[in-house]
Parts: structure tokens; C-alpha cells; sequence
């Protein structure tokens, strides 16, 4: 990188000779990367659309693992909800103590612990109603919920 005056055919350029021939970089980054030099150091690349856009492959992968979370964000909703119709005293006892060692660790944030209290001091319909909720801040909530430990207890007991 000697010569970087961009007066040759380089695939990199200055920051300064990058701004003052952005059209002459568009062409040279057609033909594949471009690199732009700021202090003597690469600090970012200019690349064809090809380089850039995701693959085929990779677009589907991504399309199939955000189909696998809606699908276990739904399972795990469907699942609170069902424990919530039958939540019983010791239940909500057994995760406000979570919720308390959540707080004492400082594993959660304060929103999330008020949230979590909040939705303990419910009764059963209206916390199945809260947990049914599609909006994303129940989603998150069911994504770490003091509940989870109790469900699969009673999955165990069941079985």
C-alpha cells in the first residue's frame, strides 16, 4: 500500500480521495471490494452487491430459525397459560421467592422484577389473560419467567 493516491488501479482509496471521487470508487467496487484508508488504516470496504446481500441459502436459514422461535415462543406461551389456570397459592409463593433472588442477585432488571410481582399479584384469570398477550414485552417476560422451574416440576410430578 505505497501508493495510494488512487492515480492507478487500486482497490483502495484515501478517505479524502474516496469523497472527492465517490463515482470514480462506485466503479471500482463494482469489480469487488474497495477499500477506504483513514490514518494508514483500512477503516471500511466498499463492496458489489453480491459481496453484501445474503445469500439464498442464508436468507432461508435465517427464515427457518425465526419460524423454530415463534414456534417455541408459542409453545412456552401456551404452556403459562395452561399453568395459569390451575396456579395455586404455593405456586405464586414458590416464584415471588424467585423473583425476591432475581432482585437480591441483581440477575434482572428493576422493570422486569415489578413486572413479574405485578403479574404474581393477579388472579388466575387475569394472569392467563396477561400471559396470552402477543405484544413483545409478555414475550420477553416468558422468555425468563419464574414459572418456567414450576412448569417443568409439574411436567416431572405428572409423569
Amino acid at each position: 500500500m505505497n501508493k495510494i493516491d488512487n492515480m492507478d488501479e487500486s482497490k483502495v482509496f484515501t478517505a479524502t480521495a474516496a469523497k472527492q471521487r465517490f463515482g470514480e470508487l462506485l466503479e471500482r467496487a463494482a469489480h469487488g471490494p474497495v477499500g477506504i484508508v483513514r490514518h494508514g488504516r483500512i477503516v471500511a470496504y466498499v463492496v458489489p452487491p453480491e459481496g453484501a446481500a445474503p445469500s439464498q441459502v442464508a436468507n432461508e436459514a435465517m427464515l427457518r430459525a425465526r419460524a423454530l422461535q415463534v414456534d417455541k415462543d408459542d409453545a412456552r406461551r401456551r404452556d403459562h397459560v395452561e399453568f395459569a389456570k390451575t396456579v395455586s397459592p404455593r405456586d405464586r409463593t414458590r416464584a415471588r421467592g424467585i423473583v425476591a433472588r432475581w432482585e437480591a442477585e441483581k440477575l434482572c432488571s428493576p422493570v422486569y422484577i415489578k413486572a413479574w410481582r405485578a403479574l404474581l399479584g393477579l388472579p388466575r384469570a387475569a394472569l392467563r389473560a396477561k400471559l396470552e398477550a402477543r405484544d413483545n414485552f409478555t414475550r420477553v417476560l416468558l422468555a425468563n419467567s419464574p414459572l418456567t422451574p414450576l412448569i417443568a416440576r409439574r411436567r416431572r410430578d405428572a409423569a
